[in-house]
This record gives structure tokens, sequence and C-alpha cells, in this order.
């Protein structure tokens, strides 16, 4: 039990985990907004569309890197839109402002290769290029596990 405390007592750059400083880096930031500007969302609550926040991104992004930074970051309300299902239904979709995109963009940049990592080959939810299609093989191995369990039980 000592050594799980003493892993956890270290800072986090030394266990591997992103600092704020890189999640918040203009590298970062300017790259999560890329990717939040290539999906070309609806507006948020706000109803700033991916266009209007592209004017000044440099300056929007410089001044998200302070919030973050200083720790004044508060992400804003969602915009609850109602989607209508086959069946008749309805289906909520809460849609945050283009700003708490970068801001989640740029969180997963950062956490993902930390989390790769530390994943099985054969997991594959919610995992870049992953899904139920490459899962195949795995779900396969994992049958044939139990199925081999369940002969030795007998």
């Amino acid at each position: 039990m000592r050594s799980l405390a003493v892993a956890h007592s270290a800072p986090a750059s030394e266990r591997g985990a992103p600092t704020l400083e890189q999640v918040a880096s203009p590298a970062n930031l300017y790259a999560a907004w890329e990717r939040v500007r290539d999906n070309d969302g609806a507006p948020g609550p706000d109803r700033v569309t991916v266009d209007a926040y592209g004017w000044f991104v440099s300056l929007r992004l410089w001044w998200l890197r302070s919030l973050l930074v200083t720790r004044f970051y508060r992400p804003g309300p969602l915009r609850a839109v109602f989607i209508p299902k086959k069946d008749g239904g309805t289906r909520r979709l809460d849609i945050p402002s283009i700003r708490d995109r970068v801001v989640g963009t740029a969180l997963n940049q950062a956490l993902t290769p930390m989390y790769e990592r530390r994943f099985l080959s054969s997991s594959h939810g919610y995992r870049p290029g992953r899904g139920v299609e490459t899962s195949r093989d795995g779900t396969r191995m994992v049958d044939l596990r139990l199925w081999k369990r369940q002969l030795a039980i007998q």
C-alpha cells in the first residue's frame, strides 16, 4: 500500500500525466480549435458559431489559455436541443459553447496518449480507430476462453 501512496504523491508530470501547462499550451489549444472548426458543429447557448469564433481566434485562444493556467476557467451552460427519434419520441442533446469544446478537445488530446498506453490491445470501447468492427477477433478470443472455462468447470 505504501508504494501506491508514494506513486500518487509524485507530481503529475512524473506519473506521465499531462500538466496544465501542456493542456493549455498554445500549440495544443490551436490544434484543438482546428479540430472543433473542422467538425463545424452547431452554436452553443451563447449562439457563437464556429465561423464567428474564428474571428480573432488568436486573441480568443490567448484569453482561454490565461483562464486555464490561472484556474479561472469555468465551463458555461449547455444549450438543450431535442432531436426526433424514429419511434416518434425525442432525444435530448446538450450542446456546449465553442470555447468549451476547444477546452474539452485540448484535454482529450493531452490525456489520450496517457490512457492509450494503459489499455490492453483487446480493449476497443470508446477508443480512436477502434470499435465493434475491430473487436470481433478479440470477442472470439474471449468467447473461446469462456467456453474453455465452462468445460473445465463441468
